[in-house]
């Protein structure tokens, strides 16, 4: 739990980070979902190293991990599996998605103008203001995805 508290105090006075640095807050974040919510909530990361070095915002992955948790069940019937991976310079954060949990997100007071949560539409325009490149957010019928350019 330190190295979660540690990560959040440090990355707050940053702009950017390293894909490595992100992503080990990132598993020690998972670790205490993983206590949370047993095996109710999967996470799968699978970021070749050569990525590591790679620049992203601070907090950018634990948003959209809490996000997919936020808005959708956590059951033990139907587990919520969140899996981060990279490709095509982007590091992508997909996780499945129950259609009436999206709805209540879509219709929500907590939507930004865009129809999704306020806290995409902050990672939307931190992206924008520190390397003027937008996140790509697709919502399927099963899956919701978010694309997460590398930073240059």
């Amino acid at each position: 739990m330190s190295q979660v508290y540690r990560y959040i105090l440090e990355s707050a006075e940053k702009d950017i980070v390293i894909v490595k640095e992100e992503l080990d807050f990132l598993q020690a974040y998972a670790f205490l979902l993983g206590k949370r919510f047993g095996t109710k909530f999967k996470l799968n990361i699978d970021i070749p190293d050569e990525w590591h070095a790679s620049k992203i915002p601070p907090m950018a992955l634990q948003l959209l991990v809490e996000n997919a948790i936020q808005h959708n069940a956590v059951l033990e019937s139907a587990p919520l599996v969140v899996d981060v991976f990279a490709d095509d310079f982007k590091i992508i954060v997909r996780n499945n998605i129950r259609r009436d949990a999206m709805n209540r997100v879509a219709t929500s007071e907590h939507a930004g103008n865009d129809g999704f949560g306020i806290g995409l539409a902050n990672l939307q325009k931190r992206y924008h203001l520190l390397a003027n490149q937008e996140i790509i957010i697709e919502n399927k019928p099963d899956v919701f995805v978010v694309k997460l350019p590398i930073i240059k």
